[in-house]
């Protein structure tokens, strides 16, 4: 029924023009394969820790445990690798899987359902379990951008830090490891990551940031150790 509505908007958007329509569908969309993830991820974990008698991962098995379970969505399964890699990254493959082809082959059905452009502000929205995940939030259609902003300046600015260089010569920034495993969905080189986390940094660090790229000063990235314990 849902996917329906994407490809048919409700009656209260048929009196949008075409420009305003395609934007409100992708809204309702992308809101509703975050809030699916976040579900499918906590029921998840739930049956895991039925099925295996512990709530924790050994080694190896968190990297299968997110496409072990799956979701029957207009006849097709979904787990939640297809929803975040398939769906809302445009059909790109794990960032730190072997897979080197796109998620969903030529032929297969769920291809239609891939959003045309990845937002890479859903890495502040979507919610794997772990202690150093974002947290879990509501998204709405006709709040999305907002509520997207707020999840993004919410985690960067407690995660990411600004320091001075050892050197003296430029800035180092000690971000998430998000920022290290989905580097190219926030920026082809560390300076254009370094602009995408300035926007939502408080006002203090992000003009350290723009000083240091206006004088043509390094910008370099150190990641923190990902805390993988389960958080739900």
């Amino acid at each position: 029924f849902f996917f329906l509505m994407i490809r048919r908007p409700p009656r209260s958007t048929q009196s949008r023009s075409s420009a305003a329509s395609d934007v409100y569908k992708r809204q309702l969309a992308l809101s509703f394969y975050i809030i699916l993830y976040n579900i499918l991820n906590v029921h998840s974990i739930i049956r895991w820790g039925l099925e295996h008698g512990r709530y924790s991962f050994r080694p190896g098995e968190r990297g299968s445990f997110y496409n072990y379970y799956s979701y029957n969505i207009g006849g097709q399964l979904y787990t939640l690798d297809d929803l975040e890699h398939g769906l809302m990254r445009e059909n790109h493959p794990h960032s730190q899987g072997s897979q080197s082809s796109e998620r969903f082959s030529q032929n297969d059905p769920r291809r239609k359902y891939v959003l045309p452009k990845k937002d890479p502000r859903i890495h502040f929205a979507l919610n794997c379990g772990a202690r150093s995940c974002p947290p879990i939030n509501v998204y709405t259609p006709e709040k999305l951008d907002k509520q997207l902003d707020l999840a993004s300046r919410s985690f960067i600015s407690q995660e990411v830090e600004v320091n001075s260089s050892n050197d003296g010569n430029g800035l180092t920034l000690k971000a998430s490891k998000i920022f290290d495993w989905y580097k190219k969905d926030f920026g082809s080189d560390d300076n254009q990551v370094a602009t995408f986390i300035a926007k939502y940094l408080p006002n203090q660090k992000s003009e350290l940031i723009r000083k240091s790229q206006s004088q043509g000063n390094p910008i370099r990235f150190e990641f923190k150790d990902y805390d993988w314990e389960i958080n739900i």
